[in-house]
């Protein structure tokens, strides 16, 4: 449909990133573990200028970074001893 209004803004960013990722594990026993893990982004993935609906130029955005923190808990299903 032309001129329908969408949410896609995948087209203002770049779609690959490189990146360095710090990761820790700790086995608390023998069911449970905790994880933590941090990704930091090199590359800059946004580069877009930002207009308002008239047109006019609002700002121009050229830096932007992916930063990721995830903390999981694990439980690992044993079967019983033989």
């Amino acid at each position: 449909m032309q001129g329908a209004n969408t949410n896609d803004l995948s087209k203002y960013y770049s779609k690959f990133d490189i990146g360095i990722a710090i990761a820790a594990d700790l086995k608390i026993n023998r069911y449970f573990s905790l994880e933590a893990r941090y990704d930091y982004g090199l590359k800059n993935i946004a580069n877009t200028t930002l207009i308002d609906y008239s047109g006019n130029l609002l700002d121009r955005v050229v830096e932007g970074n992916n930063r990721i923190i995830a903390i999981g808990i694990s439980y690992y299903f044993i079967r019983g001893e033989r």
